[in-house]
């Protein structure tokens, strides 16, 4: 819906197609080789620091910014020590971390809260999380909040985890549209996004429409926030 309002606020009615891709390092490369003409998710800037994108994709204006994106701890219903965590020290205590193999920043948000790198289990796609953990592989799940279940769980596949009531992490670096430099439609499609984040952030539809999808989630507003020392918080 972000993309859609802001094409259209931007000057293009699109029809959008999608393509499936089994994880986010994919969706990058399908840009880079100019096979789509934008990814669907937001990324940091961080992920294309490697040389071989640089020159193939147009970075869009902030969607969120610095620490505004925050997420709980998921584990299974059935997991009382994750469930019972309420500060730092406990997470570090509640047994093993999972992450997906390129979530570049909800790693290293995990180890500047002092959890060691060669503790987070890492999985390729997000079916494989949920099934690592049902298995107990690992123990719980940095995992972005979604406002359509009650009790805020979330479920894939059959697999149902539920977040930490009370503790929330927020994660470092603002959130961007990638478009391909490579694709035919790719400066077309990224002028008309810019133009349309702009109006969207100026009249409020962005943080309407990130409400509805679970980024900014009202019912975890009063949530302790567990920072580390180098975190960064916008208002």
């Amino acid at each position: 819906m972000l993309l859609k309002n802001a094409f259209k606020l931007g000057g293009i009615d699109a029809q959008l197609n999608f393509s499936a891709t089994p994880n986010t390092r994919r969706e990058e490369n399908e840009l880079v080789k100019g096979y789509a003409a934008i990814g669907a998710h937001l990324f940091t800037k961080s992920t294309f620091e490697q040389p071989e994108y640089k020159d193939k994709i147009f970075i869009s204006d902030p969607v969120i910014e610095d620490g505004q994106f925050e997420k709980g701890i998921f584990c299974l219903p059935g997991n009382h020590k994750v469930l019972n965590v309420r500060n730092i020290e406990d997470l570090k205590k509640a047994g093993k971390p999972l992450v997906g193999i390129h979530w570049v920043n909800e790693c290293r948000t995990l180890k500047d809260l002092g959890i060691n790198e060669d503790e987070i289990e890492k999985a390729p796609t997000l079916d494989c999380i949920f099934k690592m953990i049902k298995v107990g592989r690992a123990d719980w799940v940095p995992l972005g909040f979604h406002n359509a279940a009650k009790d805020l769980s979330v479920s894939n596949n059959g697999i149902t985890l539920v977040p930490v009531k009370g503790i929330k992490i927020p994660l470092k670096e603002s959130r961007h549209f990638i478009v391909s430099k490579t694709h035919p439609d790719g400066e077309k499609v990224f002028q008309a996004l810019q133009k349309g984040i702009k109006i969207m952030r100026k009249n409020g539809l962005s943080a309407k429409l990130l409400t509805q999808g679970g980024f900014y989630c009202p019912a975890t507003q009063n949530w302790k926030t567990l920072y580390s020392k180098t975190t960064i918080v916008s208002n």
